[in-house]
């Protein structure tokens, strides 16, 4: 819940996939699996392929700990992806999980006598990464969330910039159009101004504006 309020407020482009089988998936740079507890033998070789082929995966200390059964798992699968985290992996819960204050700002500052280990990590693997959340995630939009989020993804192919009033949902046609949907979420705010910024790598062939006025 704290992801999709994060990134509605942002106008981040986002889409809900129902499992690590969607075709959707293939479609994606980076998939947020927080807090996903259950998960197949075969659903971790899926996303663990996704990671090494460019995805960008974005875990929690929950993600993955049970299998389908609710097993709890001696070692951490996604923990024991990473070289770097291997040894973490399988010494248990108190090397995966640290309870925080709500604000997570102060241990995402550098302070020298704080353990690495609390702080968000990101790991290369293959031609992709992994990012991992250790500790309880916000109960809202959270700054430092927001900021791995975005240093786990890498720049946006598209940006809406306006006034907290503006609203946008994102949708993806199976022609490969992009729509943007810009929504006045309060009348009394009149004129609203609005600008969607595509990358520069991106050359649409045609734009269009419609507007329901």
């Amino acid at each position: 819940e704290c992801f999709q309020s994060l990134l509605t407020d942002q106008r981040i482009p986002w889409r809900l996939l129902d499992g690590v089988n969607h075709p959707g998936l293939t479609q994606v740079r980076t998939l947020i699996a927080a807090n996903v507890e259950c998960l197949g033998d075969e659903e971790l070789s899926r996303l663990r392929a996704w990671v090494e082929a460019g995805g960008r995966l974005l875990v929690t200390h929950r993600t993955g700990r049970f299998d389908l059964d609710r097993r709890c798992r001696a070692v951490h699968p996604l923990l024991n992806w990473a070289p770097a985290w291997q040894a973490r992996a399988a010494s248990g819960p108190a090397d995966w999980f640290h309870w925080v204050s709500d604000d997570a700002a102060p241990w995402m500052t550098a302070d020298p006598d704080q353990p690495e280990s609390i702080k968000p990590e990101i790991a290369a693997m293959g031609n992709g990464f992994i990012g991992w959340w250790p500790t309880v995630l916000p109960k809202g939009p959270s700054g430092p969330l927001l900021a791995f989020v975005r240093q786990l993804h890498g720049p946006f192919d598209l940006r809406v910039d306006g006034p907290p009033q503006l609203m946008a949902e994102f949708n993806l046609a199976r022609d490969g159009r992009r729509l943007v949907h810009l929504i006045r979420v309060d009348d009394a705010v009149q004129p609203l101004d609005a600008v969607v910024r595509l990358a520069a790598s991106i050359r649409p062939g045609s734009i269009r504006v419609l507007s329901p006025d």
